[in-house]
């Protein structure tokens, strides 16, 4: 189940790199704020988010996955073009073509580490590894949304999975 509010919500981003998956050191640094500014929506475009976000509601997988394209096609390197990877990711993983889910996943997570969506998208992929019967994978994305994102809520979502695992 998708719901609107896993669109919103201020994560903070580390200013570690993010390839970096060894242990963390003893004086570890506090996560930091998302410092990127990414390009504002016009309200043109907004509009067309919105109408994905419906058919996304609506359960209309095929169409919010063409329209999502389209989207990040004509909108690219803006604030809702990150959102836009992320639900493309969202709806994949509901589908579920695990393959296509951890693709997008991926760009979110590497390509915009400081975008707010960034600590769900590596949390994602956590959950991705984790349906594929990837554990060791999963339990890896998940230690990194913790040491990268400790302040996030997908950081407290990931630390609940390593509890259970």
């Amino acid at each position: 189940e998708l719901s609107k509010q896993q669109d919103q919500g201020g994560s903070s981003a580390s200013s570690g790199s993010a390839g970096s998956t060894a242990a963390a050191p003893a004086k570890r640094q506090q996560p930091q704020t998302v410092s990127r500014e990414y390009r504002q929506p016009s309200a043109e475009e907004r509009a067309a988010y919105d109408k994905i976000q419906t058919l996304i509601q609506d359960k209309d997988y095929d169409r919010a996955i063409g329209e999502l394209y389209d989207f990040i096609g004509e909108y690219p390197e803006g604030d809702l073009t990150v959102n836009a990877y992320y639900w493309l990711g969202e709806v994949y993983l509901v589908k579920p073509q695990l393959e296509q889910a951890k693709q997008a996943f991926t760009i979110v997570a590497t390509r915009f580490q400081d975008h707010r969506k960034a600590p769900d998208a590596l949390y994602k992929l956590g959950v991705v590894h984790d349906r594929m019967g990837e554990k060791d994978q999963a339990e890896r994305y998940m230690k990194r949304v913790v040491d990268q994102y400790g302040a996030s809520q997908a950081a407290n979502l990931a630390k609940k999975y390593l509890g259970a695992s």
